[in-house]
């Protein structure tokens, strides 16, 4: 059994960096960290897997890919393909792209996949550790657009959240962090949240801490989503 995580995220004392690989136009290579910062050693397996995101955000195997974008698992080539990290010690793997001249413009997306290897000495109990983060190729002249919509507000027990839909259009995905703000104060964010392109829109939900809960109760609130060309509000 194997604890899968979003990369970007550390656990067991293993992290990657960063979450998220995109190489574009010109570019033909990019590196990615695995840091193991536990007492003991850990040796991990690479592979690449193909995901869809559905309206929930969530991802999902997939055996082919939506309208309008491509997987990236044959257009990559990476090295090395198992590491074995020390305590305290980090292993670069490097990407390499194989979009040629020949290659459709577009975006292609797969996902690789770091998977803990058992060794001679692990405990069969203990659930093994699994890391996946997206590796992003693209080519061409892509652009997207997006905005907000459905807003609704959640609250029990003094625990509340505010959600909408992120509504994604055109032939590239979107990445932007989500802000909760009451008379311009922000009060709850939610970083690095991704529309791929396997979704026209992702519903999203924002946890409100619980030291804010009292101050928003029964006040307006507006949802910010910024993205690195585009800022909308609602």
């Amino acid at each position: 059994m194997a604890i899968l995580v979003a990369g970007g995220a550390w656990a067991n004392g293993i992290g990657v960096s960063p979450k998220r690989v995109v190489i574009k136009n010109g570019q033909r290579y990019a590196d990615v960290t695995l840091a193991n910062s536990s007492a003991v050693s850990k040796t991990f397996e690479i592979t690449t897997i193909n995901k869809s995101m559905n309206k929930a955000g969530r991802l999902i195997d997939a055996q082919s890919p939506a309208p309008n974008e491509f997987f990236a698992d044959a257009l990559i080539r990476y090295t090395p393909r198992t590491v074995q990290i020390a305590p305290g010690q980090s292993q670069k793997v490097r990407i390499l792209s194989r979009l040629s001249a020949s290659s459709a413009d577009g975006e292609y997306r797969s996902h690789m996949l770091f998977k803990q290897v058992p060794d001679a000495y692990s405990d069969p109990s203990t659930p093994l550790l699994a890391i996946s983060i997206p590796v992003i190729l693209k080519k061409g002249v892509l652009t997207s657009s997006f905005d907000l919509s459905a807003p609704q507000w959640r609250a029990q027990n003094e625990e509340a959240s505010v959600s909408f839909d992120l509504n994604r259009s055109g032939n590239q995905s979107i990445f932007g962090n989500a802000s909760i703000l009451v008379d311009d104060k922000e009060i709850a964010r939610l970083n690095d949240v991704a529309v791929y392109l396997s979704t026209p829109a992702r519903r999203v939900s924002v946890k409100i801490p619980a030291e804010h809960y009292k101050e928003v109760k029964g006040r307006r609130a507006q949802i910010v989503f910024t993205t690195p060309s585009d800022r909308k509000r609602l």
